[in-house]
Order: structure tokens, then sequence, then C-alpha cells
């Protein structure tokens, strides 16, 4: 510490510290927490989506759900630690997160920003079966500086992202370049 600190009367400079580092002058925006849990129902075999959730992803995670306006490509490495990455062409990427755990065919869970900077997050898609298919369940959670319309941002792009995986694995939508946008 500096002998330049200012201590306030009776205290020590720690003590002074502390209080400025929990006064909300200190701080441009304080922690928050964020929890979503959304379902959905799909009629396809559990290896369909098991395939489009975690080798065909950047079929259904796609604009505007990316960091980048321009053409980029997600891709996600099924190892520990392995990466959830949206990759362009001047060899450019931004990491959403990493895989913490993959139990094949029912659970794949991210952690990481999720696009949000500074924020801790941990993303998880389970899949059960369920009588003429499979139901996934996502949840995601998160901490950080997060801003109070980000949660339902989250909640909109999720719904969109995970109708457009509904649609793909019920065989509604083509793969690829021959798909339509939502």
């Amino acid at each position: 510490l500096s002998s330049a600190t200012a201590s306030p009367p009776g205290g020590t400079e720690l003590d002074y510290l502390n209080t400025e580092l929990q006064s909300p002058a200190s701080t441009s925006q304080g922690v928050t927490s964020m929890h979503i849990r959304q379902e959905i129902a799909i009629e396809a075999p559990r290896q369909t989506l098991w395939d489009l959730l975690t080798c065909r992803i950047d079929d259904w995670w796609t604009h505007p759900y990316r960091v980048q306006d321009r053409d980029s490509t997600m891709r996600l490495e099924l190892a520990p630690h392995g990466s959830l990455a949206e990759r362009w062409d001047d060899e450019g990427f931004a990491t959403w997160g990493q895989v913490s755990q993959l139990d094949p065919g029912t659970t794949l869970e991210l952690t990481g920003p999720c696009g949000m900077g500074a924020v801790h997050g941990v993303y998880t898609f389970h899949v059960q079966d369920e009588d003429g298919g499979v139901l996934v369940t996502l949840t995601h959670d998160a901490f950080g500086p997060i801003r109070e319309d980000v949660q339902r941002t989250f909640e909109d792009a999720w719904q969109h992202m995970l109708a457009r995986l509904k649609e793909l694995a019920e065989g509604k939508l083509a793969y690829g370049a021959e798909a339509r946008t939502i």
C-alpha cells in the first residue's frame, strides 16, 4: 500500500480500501446472475439430435447469434476442455466456452463466457428419451457484470437456436448452405 493513501480517522488503510471497493461509485457495474432453463421436444432419434448438437453445431448456431456479422463457422472439439470456437477467414476467432462435461448422447456441458466477455457461465444440454423422440433441456447459468437486458436477449436467442435444432433434427430444414434462416 502506498503511504500516500489516506486512511480515515480511527481506521487503517485496509479498512479504507475495503470500504472504497464496496461502494457503488467504485465499480461501473455490479456482479449479477442469470438463470435460463428451456425445454424442447424433438421427434427424432437421439443419435440424429446428438450429431446435430455436437458435430453440426454450425448448422443451428447461426447469425445473428455469433460475434462476427460476416461469414464464420462454429466448431466444437469433443475432448476435455475442448473449445467451442467461432472462426472466420482472416484466422480470427472467438471462444464461446470449453467442454466441462460430456456424456455422449446425454449431456454436453460448456463452461465459458458464451459471448459475454468477463462473465463466467455454464450452459448445459441434457437429452433424454421421450415418446417419439427426445426432450432437450437447456440450462444457462452465468454471473458477472451482466446488463439487465441480457437475460431476455439470451432467452430469445436460445429459443430460436433450439427451434432451429428441432427443425433440422426433424428434417424440416436443410443442412448447410441450403438451409433457410430463422
